[in-house]
C-alpha cells in the first residue's frame, strides 16, 4: 500500500517558518512594527530594485534570499545551490550588510518541526559580499555545504571548484539583534546617490524584505 505525505522541506516551508520567527523576535527587541514584503514576479521582471522599494514608508529595510536545503549522504550535512547570476544581481543592487543568503539546515519537514525552537540559532545568514570569490561567474551555480556537530558548524562553498570556508556566517538570531540595533540593513527612503549606484540591468528575484517601521 502506497503512503503519501510531505517529507522533503520545500523552500516555501523554510521561508514561512523562518520569517515568522524573525518578525516576532525583531518586534520584541525593537518594540516596532515589522512587515515582510515580497514583490510579485511581474514587478520583479518589470521594475528596477529602487522602484520596488520606492513607495515603502520611511524606516529600515533588510533583504533575504532563501535557498532550499537538500539532503546529503554525509551525516549532519546539507547542501544548497546558489545561482551565480543571482549573486551578481545582489552585488549590483546592495551594499555590504544589506542582503543575506539564508541557510536553514532542515532538509526534511520532520527536522524543521523537531528543531522549531532552535530555528533562529541553527539557521545561518551570510552577507553576499562575504562569499569567497563572490564575483566568480564561470559556472551556473555554486554549492554551499553546511555541516553541524553539536553546538558548532562549518559552512563552505565551491569557489567554483574546490570548497572554501565561509568565515563570516551568523545565526539569524544575531542578525535580528543587529537589525533591531540599526547595525545592518538600509535606511529608507534611499538617497539620490544610493539610487544612482544601483545597477538596473540586474534584477534580484524571489526576494524577501523586512521593513522595520520608525515607531
Amino acid at each position: 500500500m502506497l503512503q503519501f505525505g510531505l517529507t522533503e522541506t520545500s523552500e516555501k516551508t523554510t521561508e514561512i517558518n523562518t520569517l515568522s520567527d524573525l518578525t516576532i523576535l525583531i518586534q520584541s527587541l525593537s518594540g516596532r512594527r515589522v512587515t515582510v514584503v515580497s514583490p510579485t514576479s511581474r514587478d520583479e521582471r518589470k521594475l528596477g530594485f529602487d522602484d520596488l522599494i520606492e513607495g515603502l514608508p520611511p524606516g529600515r529595510l533588510l533583504a533575504f534570499q532563501f535557498k532550499r536545503p537538500l539532503s546529503m549522504r554525509r551525516p549532519n550535512c546539507v547542501r544548497f545551490l546558489v545561482d551565480t547570476d543571482q549573486i551578481q544581481a545582489l552585488l549590483g543592487n546592495f551594499l555590504p550588510r544589506q542582503v543575506y543568503y539564508v541557510f536553514v539546515p532542515y532538509p526534511m519537514n520532520s527536522a524543521i518541526i523537531q528543531n522549531r525552537r532552535s530555528l533562529l540559532q541553527d539557521a545561518v545568514g551570510v552577507d553576499v559580499y562575504n562569499f569567497p570569490n563572490a564575483r566568480e561567474i564561470s559556472k551556473g551555480s555554486r554549492t554551499v555545504r553546511y555541516c553541524r556537530a553539536r553546538s558548532s558548524y562549518s559552512l563552505v562553498i565551491t569557489d567554483p571548484r574546490t570548497y572554501e570556508k565561509i568565515e563570516t556566517g551568523e545565526s539569524l538570531e544575531s542578525l535580528a539583534r543587529k537589525f533591531s540595533g540599526r547595525q545592518i540593513g538600509m535606511r529608507l527612503p534611499l538617497t539620490k546617490q544610493r539610487k544612482e549606484a544601483i545597477e538596473r540591468k540586474r534584477q534580484p528575484q524571489k526576494m524577501f524584505y523586512l521593513h522595520l517601521a520608525l515607531e
